[in-house]
């Protein structure tokens, strides 16, 4: 801490001036013992965790390690908060869960499972994303609006961010994502359908909804697919991610030696070479 202090009101955090006087240490570590200790929250949540899970994908790219780390992340979810083959919404340690998912345990929980497919090109993530879109499709959305529980006591959801990301436009980019990588016009039209029935913020008050206006942008620009044989396919990644300016990228492994880049209608660059298919992505993605 710094004399500055981190409060408001011009006030602040006791800081240390000085040497540390052990004896007063003792004392105040005696004076901790008498009190009672903070209450500690110890439930299992999905959609908590699958944001630290995608929170942990993005950090991959400073440190390789915090994949491996988001992965187990969202393995231990599917382990963990899936009873009889359904989403649950949280736990407490070593009890069943018993409150069925949120809209916002789907909607994050997808887009760490798209998160941990780029990580390790396994196929089951993408299935398990794709069945948990269709699954809240089927449980969440009612004459063309999504809601946010099931039951009567739910409520209709928008795209603003509150403390967090909007459940509803991470929603809108787990469908575009996975359209692409899918080559599923279905999914691209109900991403379209949540970003228009809601639009009004993104005319009146982009800024209280960011991550609608990346999905809007998202759907205007189209995401474009980099394709390539798993054994290549990180390494295009590498080089994709540090050479093209282009902010909507997907990248998937696929058993045709070619390198291709593709939007959910067609595919638009062939190459044998990665530098050449990487040099003439460059010039195509201006």
């Amino acid at each position: 801490m710094s004399s500055g202090g981190n409060l408001p009101d011009f006030r602040t955090h006791l800081y240390l001036r000085g040497k540390r006087d052990e004896a007063v240490r003792k004392v105040l570590a005696q004076m901790r013992k008498n009190r009672p200790y903070p209450f500690i929250d110890r439930k299992l949540q999905t959609g908590w965790n699958a944001l630290l899970a995608h929170a942990l994908f993005t950090a991959a790219a400073l440190d390789p390690r915090y994949a491996r780390l988001g992965r187990e992340t969202v393995d231990a979810i599917l382990k963990e908060l899936v009873q009889k083959g359904r989403l649950m919404h949280q736990k407490l340690p070593g009890k069943a869960p018993k409150v069925p998912a949120l809209l916002e345990d789907y909607s994050f929980l997808v887009s760490a499972l798209i998160d941990a497919y780029e990580a390790s090109y396994e196929s089951r993530y993408l299935r398990k994303a794709q069945a948990l879109l269709d699954e809240a499709k089927r449980r969440f959305r009612r004459d063309g609006r999504w809601m946010d529980a099931e039951g009567n006591f739910s409520n209709p959801l928008d795209l603003e961010g509150g403390s967090y990301r909007s459940a509803l436009a991470v929603l809108a980019l787990d469908y575009l994502r996975l359209a692409a990588l899918d080559e599923n016009r279905e999914d691209q039209a109900t991403a379209r359908q949540i970003l228009r029935s809601r639009s009004a913020v993104l005319r009146e008050y982009p800024t209280a909804a960011p991550t609608a206006v990346l999905a809007a942008d998202a759907l205007r620009r189209g995401y474009v697919v980099l394709k390539a044989p798993r054994d290549r396919i990180a390494e295009l990644r590498r080089e994709a991610e540090g050479k093209l300016d282009y902010p909507f990228l997907l990248f998937k492994a696929v058993e045709d030696p070619l390198y291709q880049a593709c939007r959910i209608d067609r595919c638009f660059v062939y190459e044998h070479e990665m530098m050449r298919f990487v040099s003439k992505l460059q010039k195509r993605l201006k």
